[in-house]
């Protein structure tokens, strides 16, 4: 018979973890230490990825550690213990048993990816935490710059990860080694600039904006660089259907943020204001809804 008033609270370690309480987990390790082994790495995966938001849950992530929490290559990596990372490697370069040793678990139960795959989602868990020698060790190992994986339900490259989570130097390695600035992930379709722009971290956008000719034109619209816009439009379409918007989605979009200058601009490089979306609004329309009344006046002699 199964004992579960034995059985380590799994549920109150992971709500320790995801609120980067120490003490409260301190305090239940020394109550139940086999907790770092239930729960098939699930403690380890919880304190990795949610660092993403809390730099200081790194530190859940350290004290699991020390206490004995099992560790794969993405653990280790995720962790920055390089002399674990190169324990995984065999000396002509290839993995060694036990690479995938929890694998499955913050993989969401997949089946067993390839050791390539497998090497990939180390240097993604190295850039997510913010591990700039690890990270270059992997890269040293054949892993792919640029190579999008999956990150709990995104699928970000390593320099998506290292921007949102606000990693400067992780950065800046990524793109030495001729990271894609401008690679968009499939379910946000924003490239890092913007990932780093949603998540506040002005170093690594004002890095990553330093080489204008890895800026797009979408990354100039959605920052409202207007002189970058102008640039990079120059001669092009105002109306152009870029995304699901249909044509005269940028106008569309300026006026619904009641983005002045935006909004002069396309006018001026003749984009047409009586362009609908699907659903039959027009510029003006987002303007009026919104409030933004010098953007609806300029639109409404159009």
């Amino acid at each position: 018979m199964i004992c579960f008033a034995a059985m380590p609270p799994l549920d109150d370690a992971l709500d320790a973890i995801v609120h980067g309480d120490l003490e409260t987990l301190r305090a239940l390790l020394e109550r139940h230490p086999d907790v770092v082994h239930a729960g098939d790495g699930g403690c380890m995966w919880t304190a990795l990825y949610h660092t993403v938001e809390d730099r200081g849950r790194r530190r859940v992530a350290e004290m699991l550690f020390d206490r004995g929490h099992p560790v794969d290559l993405c653990f280790a990596a995720g962790l920055g213990k390089l002399a674990v990372v190169k324990s995984f490697f065999r000396d002509d370069g290839t993995l060694a048993p036990g690479a995938d040793r929890l694998y499955r678990h913050h993989r969401q139960n997949a089946p067993r990816a390839s050791d390539r795959e497998i090497v990939q989602d180390a240097l993604l868990f190295a850039c997510v935490n913010g591990h700039r020698e690890t990270a270059a060790y992997l890269l040293a190992q054949g892993a792919d710059v640029d190579a999008a994986r999956p990150w709990g339900a995104e699928l970000p490259t390593p320099l998506h990860g290292a921007a949102r989570a606000g990693w400067l130097d992780v950065a800046e390695l990524l793109v030495e080694h001729g990271a894609d600035v401008t690679i968009r992930d499939p379910h946000h379709g924003s490239t890092p600039i913007g990932w780093a722009a949603h998540s506040g971290r002005d170093d690594v956008l004002e890095y990553l904006l330093l080489d204008e000719s890895s800026v797009d034109l979408l990354d100039a619209f959605e920052l409202g660089e207007v002189e970058l816009f102008a640039k990079l439009l120059g001669d092009g379409d105002p109306d152009a259907d870029l995304g699901p918007g249909g044509r005269g989605v940028l106008l569309r979009a300026a006026a619904f943020r009641g983005h002045v200058e935006m909004v002069e601009l396309l006018l001026e490089r003749g984009a047409d204001p009586t362009l609908a979306n699907p659903d039959g609004k027009r510029a003006l329309d987002w303007a009026r809804e919104h409030g933004h009344d010098e953007v609806a006046r300029l639109l409404e002699d159009r």
